[in-house]
């Protein structure tokens, strides 16, 4: 992620968190009470970039909208809902999302409060959830091997079009932000796919040509 022009880089180790401003020659250690020496699971942030991340232990998440300076704990208890995946925006307005083992949680207060989101999508099982890199409210899920996409920040979902990954027990899904009309998964079946944006829906977004296939 950028801050102001330098590029600070997230290590979650057994120990903590740790940050470094010089391209990795040296590291600090990152201090908040309850993050400093529990083992960080998992780090997220936005796709193209940002000052805002998430962190995950393995009771809570924490946020930071400011590079990791300050943090705030979220009401997300990672103890009782099993948290697989962040969805964190790159605009601080828009909603956090939370892949889920109840479902897709959705929170609107910057992890204050979260709810489980059920228009469109079962309250069930959520292995990945992720932004779009431009559209700050376009974002894509997976579950049990099927992608659903919401425009509206998460608040409703819809099956998405992906002829090819069917039968794929896709696990995982990333976005490029240099490549913002392809989608990659991580299959447990067939390894990893590239699926390009259908053409018509390529076409209304950019006004070029793409196609679909493994």
């Amino acid at each position: 992620m950028q801050v102001d022009k330098k590029l600070t880089l997230f290590a979650g180790t057994q120990s903590g968190l740790f940050r470094s401003s010089d391209n990795g020659a040296t590291w600090e250690r990152v201090v908040y009470a309850g993050l400093t020496t529990v083992p960080v699971l998992a780090v997220y942030a936005p796709p193209g970039g940002s000052t805002r991340l998430a962190v995950r232990t393995r009771d809570y998440l924490f946020i930071s909208d400011d590079a990791g300076r300050t943090w705030r704990q979220s009401s997300l208890a990672v103890n009782t809902y099993y948290v697989y995946d962040v969805a964190v925006p790159d605009d601080v307005n828009a909603p956090l999302l939370a892949a889920t083992s109840r479902g897709v949680l959705q929170s609107v207060d910057g992890g204050i409060q979260w709810r489980i989101v059920e228009d469109g999508v079962p309250a069930a099982t959520v292995n990945s959830v992720r932004f779009h890199p431009e559209r700050k409210l376009e974002a894509f899920l997976v579950q049990y091997g099927r992608i659903y996409r919401s425009l509206d920040g998460g608040s409703s979902w819809q099956l998405f079009p992906s002829e090819g990954l069917e039968n794929s027990s896709i696990q995982l899904l990333w976005l490029a932000p240099d490549i913002p009309g392809r989608i990659f998964a991580l299959s447990a079946a067939r390894g990893a796919l590239v699926f390009d944006m259908p053409q018509a829906e390529a076409a209304k977004q950019s006004g070029g040509v793409a196609s679909s296939k493994e």
